[in-house]
């Protein structure tokens, strides 16, 4: 008779994925630290290399994580709710350098961040209103005198997010057939003839 060690097998199946996806997750890290500090260099007056490097730390903590953990959580990035926002921030970029092509776009432009007088995404002073600091996480009173644009106060969008996925899409499904191809599946088959 021939049976089938299913306990064993769906603990020690599950045990090869989630090594698989640790490295993948691993890699991800790598990447989105990679695709961050690849924009670095085209940061201007304006932009945020901080906000870059805090974002940088938060993915590099998360990286300590187990895999499907963060797999399952799926940020990659265990920030607070500033780390958060500057990720953001650095992911579409800043004034007229904006990406406004995602699906958190209206979201951002209906809350308090945003400066509904802006033109094209350019960053302008804000005098007398309440204004939120991406660099200390709170609510502060603008201090100029008169509104004035500000061009030269942009970031490039980097696309982290986006592009670690794409490549972590491959990554996932190249971890999975490897387990399919390599694991022994007929290490469970059990005979009870002697």
């Amino acid at each position: 008779m021939l049976s089938f060690d299913s306990t064993s097998f769906i603990s020690d199946f599950l045990k090869e994925i989630d090594t698989e996806l640790d490295v993948v997750a691993q890699h991800g890290v790598e990447y989105m630290i990679y695709e961050i500090g690849k924009n670095m260099n085209q940061d201007r007056i304006g932009g945020r290399t901080e906000w870059k490097q805090n974002v940088i730390e938060a993915i590099k903590c998360r990286g300590k994580i187990q895999g499907l953990e963060v797999i399952k959580e799926f940020g990659l990035i265990d920030p607070d709710e500033l780390t958060l926002h500057q990720a953001f921030l650095v992911n579409y970029g800043t004034g007229q350098t904006t990406d406004t092509n995602h699906p958190y776009m209206q979201d951002y432009m209906n809350s308090p961040y945003y400066d509904t007088t802006r033109n094209n995404m350019v960053v302008n002073t804000r005098p007398n209103e309440r204004i939120y600091d991406y660099n200390t996480g709170g609510w502060t009173q603008g201090k100029s005198k008169t509104k004035t644009s500000l061009p030269q106060l942009y970031q490039y969008p980097t696309h982290f997010f986006e592009n670690a996925l794409v490549y972590l899409n491959q990554e996932f499904e190249n971890a999975i057939k490897n387990v399919l191809e390599n694991f022994d599946f007929s290490k469970y088959l059990v005979s009870s003839v002697k």
